[in-house]
């Protein structure tokens, strides 16, 4: 009665007033005391009944065994499974199970799996024991593969076991099981249990079905924050954060109370668009809920004032969190190079050295890039000595990657090549590609064929590699060539991905595509924009110029955001702009000269950095 009431100092009371416990009292005791964490005590009660001469039965040794596997103590558990040999009682398949379970929980795969392949007769427990157990040490296919053979047996699977498969398919990112599961729960009538829902909407959204993933959620006859966030992550991970934000919105109307992890994603979700607005307001929540000193939440909020273009305020968050650990300060460095702040990069990296934390591989990127962002040349060769020279890091193709580009784009474009051709390591795509950037940059047509070649050897499908070559043969009005190239592109099939840019005015988020006619405000957009008298010459054409095709560049995703933000926002605030690809050169060009004709600060956040334009002037120098 006292242990089903979870009172261990009674039952221990009780226990030793007894003038002689029987074996079910002593595995009363042990199992108690391996439920409260005690597991060690629970050892020393198991080795104190044997010399008391009581004998133990398979209850006793399941508990023990389950002690054994929660302390990681698998000498213990050999000496426990020879005596279950001994005594005969091995052939027991709830023993059997624990045994299972014990030597995974102390990391004896083998011995796992050689004691479930000896189990004449399985049970569901057997089969998810053992799968669960390979998901747990990420042996995921052949977890999988034995579900399969599960299958074949015919077994009856509970709920519990459903949702662990379909977290499996989730971590494996195979849909197409998934959906085979799905199929399950709703022929046993499981899809209205919220545990397995909330998890086939998890499986969904993280394989990236945002469709399925809402079908899923909008059939659920209720919903929890847990659905809730599953559904922003989702959105999110696709880059879809105007979904995600809508989705919040329509939580917060059915008083959903969020929690620590909505709120991340939430964050996240900002962070992918530039709401800055929304994000500012989630912090306010943050901090009235207790959770803004949170590190992981912390980690967020950095990054998603960095991504907006707003590296004060990242600072800010990053000094008021009570412990800055290596991994902050890798954020804050990175972030500021995000934002091209090539000095703050540097002294953050001296500030984090003098403190104690010793930089490692992935820091000294982002150093590098902060370098390349700033076109701090000396710096960023010192560094890349320093860190394979005094910190003993062996520089990746990372590092490799970012010398070449910084020293391609300051015109040792020779130099740049010479040292792709003499890496220890095979150089991979980003390589020649920043080469191949930078040509276009410093009009190196023979280098550019050379590395656009080298571009198609590693994989044919890159778009941007045509997109790249074929400016470059139109800069030197080379037309035969571009019409080669766009001939050879659509027989490879490549197709460039769509721009998309977002803005947010009045916590509204707007999303514009390229030749987007679908805003109830285009007409004004447009009028905007051919209003702004810019010099559109000084913008390189896009197309070939012998083509009397209707110059289009104004139709681009981030000059339609750029223009709403003006006839909307309010004046003098800055127009906030991000895009999910790197912003052109064209549009680069236009949104320098409207930043002054406009009097009004832009910033773009691309996939690659933040551009601040201001007066005419861009703050990445024209890294373009």
């Amino acid at each position: 009665m006292y242990a089903k009431c979870d009172s261990l100092d009674n039952v221990c009371i009780m226990f030793l007033r007894l003038p002689i416990p029987h074996t079910v009292s002593w595995n009363v005791l042990i199992t108690k005391f391996v439920k409260h964490g005690n597991e060690r005590q629970a050892l020393g009660l198991f080795a104190r009944m044997q010399n008391e001469g009581i004998s133990p039965n398979n209850a006793t040794y399941a508990s023990i065994l389950k002690a054994c596997g929660c302390i990681g103590d698998l000498d213990h558990g050999k000496v426990l499974h020879a005596q279950l040999v001994e005594c005969g009682l091995v052939s027991d398949v709830y023993i059997c199970n624990t045994l299972i379970c014990m030597y995974a929980s102390c990391g004896g795969m083998e011995e796992a799996l050689r004691e479930f392949n000896k189990i004449s007769k399985r049970s569901v427990v057997s089969w998810c024991t053992i799968i669960n157990a390979l998901t747990q040490y990420d042996v995921d296919l052949c977890a999988m593969d034995l579900f399969r053979s599960m299958s074949l047996e015919c077994l009856d699977i509970d709920d519990v076991t459903f949702v662990s498969f379909i977290k499996l398919c989730s971590k494996l990112g195979n849909v197409e099981q998934g959906m085979r599961f799905h199929d399950q729960v709703i022929k046993r009538g499981l899809d209205a249990n919220i545990v397995i829902g909330n998890s086939i909407v998890s499986m969904y959204s993280s394989c990236g079905n945002m469709i399925e993933a809402y079908s899923m959620f909008e059939q659920l006859p209720s919903r929890n924050v847990v659905t809730w966030a599953s559904m922003v992550s989702g959105y999110t991970k696709i880059g879809d954060g105007a979904s995600a934000l809508k989705l919040f919105e329509r939580m917060k109307i059915e008083d959903i109370e969020a929690d620590r992890v909505m709120l991340m994603g939430v964050l996240d979700a900002c962070a992918n668009i530039g709401a800055l607005n929304q994000g500012i307001l989630v912090h306010q929540q943050l901090v009235v809920s207790g959770l803004s000193s949170d590190v992981a939440v912390g980690s967020c909020l950095i990054n998603m004032y960095f991504k907006c273009g707003s590296p004060k305020e990242a600072h800010i968050v990053f000094s008021s969190l009570p412990k800055q650990d290596l991994k902050l300060w890798g954020m804050l460095i990175s972030g500021y190079a995000y934002n091209g702040n090539g000095r703050s990069v540097l002294k953050c990296l001296d500030m984090m050295q003098q403190l104690g934390f010793k930089p490692d591989a992935a820091i000294f990127t982002n150093v590098l890039v902060a370098c390349r962002h700033a076109e701090l040349v000396e710096d960023g060769c010192h560094q890349f000595r320093v860190m394979r020279d005094q910190q003993g890091i062996v520089p990746t193709i990372e590092h490799f990657g970012c010398m070449i580009d910084l020293l391609s784009h300051v015109g040792y474009v020779d130099e740049a090549e010479e040292l792709l051709d003499m890496m220890p390591v095979q150089p991979d795509l980003s390589g020649w590609m920043s080469l191949l950037s930078a040509c276009r940059r410093h009009k190196k047509v023979q280098v550019a064929r050379r590395c656009f070649n080298h571009v198609m050897r590693l994989d044919s499908s890159v778009s941007a590699g045509y997109l790249v070559m074929s400016k470059i043969y139109a800069d030197a009005k080379l037309w035969e060539r571009v019409e080669e190239l766009e001939h050879h592109r659509k027989q490879a099939l490549v197709w460039k991905k769509p721009g998309r840019a977002w803005i947010e005015v009045d916590n509204r988020i707007h999303e514009f595509s390229v030749g987007d006619k679908s805003h109830p405000q285009i007409d004004k957009i447009h009028m905007k924009l051919r209003t702004i008298k810019y010099d559109k010459d000084e913008c390189t054409p896009l197309l070939n110029s012998r083509n009397n095709k209707q110059d289009s560049r104004n139709d681009h995703c981030e000059r339609l955001a750029i223009a709403f933000g003006l006839i909307t926002a309010t004046e003098g605030t800055p127009i906030r702009v991000t895009k999910n690809i790197q912003v052109c050169r064209d549009c680069h060009s236009a949104s320098k000269m409207i930043s002054k004709i406009e009097a009004r600060p832009i910033i773009i956040s691309d996939t690659y950095r933040v551009h601040e334009f201001r007066n005419g002037e861009c703050s990445c120098g024209d890294w373009i």
